[in-house]
């Protein structure tokens, strides 16, 4: 019997928390590492509010990049490693017989924490596949980070990061649909009104 993996946006899981919606006791908090300039940076602390509402909460910080170079300062950024993904293997392996189930959040949900849980719910299920239903049916804005999906895959020793590519791939053409319906819903060039200019 597996339990419930769930993942959210951090503003999305604040509001949960706020209304007292029961949610599973566990809770994987990703953001952002701490810049010692910026004091008050959002997204690099776990939010007060969450501290009581869990049981366990497990912190992970880096940023929602594939390599070091995507971001605007390479040498002071981190981006996920193979240590992150042990955390996350081991926090679970901890908490699995006691948990009700494990919240998982990252900023915006998409993300890094869809990662995560798609490696949950495959140390929970055994199986590659059953894992994405699951993942696609609880957030089906997913597009899971691919460099910290393959670094599950080297502990675990699993194929997952061929399954978020078809994640991915499916997003791209969702994407390419919503776009062709939009432009079928602009006016014709010959439709606009005319332009008139000022003489």
């Amino acid at each position: 019997m597996t339990v419930p993996i769930l993942v959210f946006g951090e503003e999305e899981l604040a509001d949960l928390v706020r209304r007292g919606v029961l949610l599973p006791d566990h809770l994987v908090s990703i953001g952002n590492p701490r810049v010692p300039w910026l004091e008050r940076e959002p997204g690099t602390r776990v939010r007060p509010e969450f501290r009581p509402h869990f049981r366990r909460i497990l912190r992970l910080a880096f940023h929602d990049a594939t390599e070091r170079s995507h971001l605007r300062h390479p040498l002071l950024t981190r981006i996920p490693e193979v240590r992150d993904a042990r955390r996350v293997v081991a926090f679970w392996r901890r908490t699995r017989r006691e948990a009700s189930g494990y919240v998982v959040h990252c900023w915006a949900g998409v993300s890094r924490s869809t990662a995560a849980a798609l490696a949950l719910l495959y140390l929970e299920t055994g199986s590659e596949a059953e894992a994405v239903r699951r993942l696609r049916e609880v957030r089906p804005q997913a597009l899971p980070n691919l460099r910290f999906v393959r670094c599950f895959d080297r502990i675990l020793g699993s194929r997952l990061e061929a399954e978020a590519k078809v994640i991915q791939d499916a997003r791209i053409a969702d994407f390419a649909r919503e776009l062709a319906s939009l432009m079928e819903e602009l006016p014709a060039a010959e439709d606009a009104d005319p332009v008139e200019e000022e003489s």
